[in-house]
């Protein structure tokens, strides 16, 4: 099929979908909450990092460990790569341990950039971050800059065993299948004059063998947009025409974080403390409340999926308590 028209089959479902929505402001604000920022699935854990330098493990029965740090900053980003815990952080820190002793130490970055997104790719360690600054590892201990001419800050990035994903926020899709080449695409120019909006990327997590972008839509932040593809020539969107029985108008604004797996469906944070279960069919989603939190992070097992948020709040969720149930869809 050709990607130009499921570029245009994907804003018609939007233009139906949210039709009467208002125009928002592209502003971007950080409360800079205290609380964690990131999640990772681990050895039979979650590990989970955040403000003040602090690392915790996260046990499945919601039991947890905080790990001593030397570090204060705050941590954006963390991965577990190849036996190796790394996180990522403000002003160019980077701290990382072995799965085997988890005593994390501080590394030398190269850089006071805040580093914003952290990946494990073809035997080696990036981190990137703001200014469009991507840094490059063989063991997770020496970083050096990789060159890719990117101004933008990096905000997210996610690798399974083919491809490297980083993206900016203003749609700028950085890529690579070796970890050593680097090719850019800008999406909104290049679809410009056959999108009727241009997006705004927030997140991109691997699922297997396919990536999810979330992010929002240009003038209208309140409106989420979730795409997917295995390679990343061809970018394929997941219309969400109804929640819950209603119209998805109904429950704007609606941002929403990294996507994950639970009850076997794509599931994801929604802003307001929510968790929404995306299936194949696009009126057939269901969206729940679960703490009064903002979840800022997500990761799934194969049995359970790690949410985690402001005030250090988390909960370690059974995959199968969120199968979506025949009372849900009624």
């Amino acid at each position: 099929m050709n990607r130009n028209y499921l570029v245009l089959s994907f804003i018609v479902a939007m233009s139906m979908i949210f039709a009467g929505c208002s125009s928002q402001s592209d502003a971007q604000t950080d409360t800079g909450a205290e609380g964690y920022r990131a999640v990772a699935s681990a050895d039979d854990c979650f590990i989970a990092v955040g403000t003040g330098g602090r690392i915790d493990r996260i046990n499945f029965d919601d039991s947890y460990e905080t790990y001593e740090s030397a570090i204060t900053e705050t941590l954006n980003a963390v991965d577990c790569y190849n036996g190796v815990y790394f996180a990522v952080g403000n002003n160019g820190t980077i701290v990382s341990s072995s799965s085997s002793e988890v005593s994390f130490g501080k590394k030398s970055s190269g850089t006071r950039e805040d580093l914003l997104a952290a990946a494990g790719f073809k035997g080696g360690f990036f981190a990137a971050g703001r200014g469009g600054l991507l840094l490059r590892s063989v063991d997770g201990d020496k970083w050096n800059k990789v060159d890719i001419n990117v101004e933008n800050d990096i905000v997210t990035m996610a690798a399974n065993d083919g491809y490297l994903f980083a993206l900016t926020r203003e749609g700028q899709i950085i890529s690579s299948i070796d970890g050593e080449t680097f090719s850019v695409q800008n999406y909104n120019e290049e679809f410009e004059g056959y999108n009727e909006y241009k997006y705004w990327f927030e997140n991109i997590t691997s699922l297997g063998e396919t990536f999810f972008i979330t992010g929002s839509l240009q003038g209208y932040e309140d409106v989420p947009m979730i795409m997917m593809s295995s390679t990343g020539e061809v970018w394929m969107p997941r219309a969400i025409s109804e929640i819950n029985d209603k119209p998805s108008a109904d429950f704007l604004p609606l941002k929403l974080g990294q996507v994950g797996i639970g009850g076997g469906e794509l599931v994801a944070p929604v802003n307001g403390g929510r968790i929404i279960s995306i299936t194949d069919c696009s009126s057939c989603n269901i969206l729940r409340d679960v703490d009064n939190a903002e979840i800022t992070g997500l990761a799934y097992d194969v049995d359970w999926v790690m949410l985690v948020g402001e005030g250090f709040w988390f909960d370690c969720v059974e995959s199968d308590s969120l199968i979506i149930t025949e009372a849900e869809m009624e």
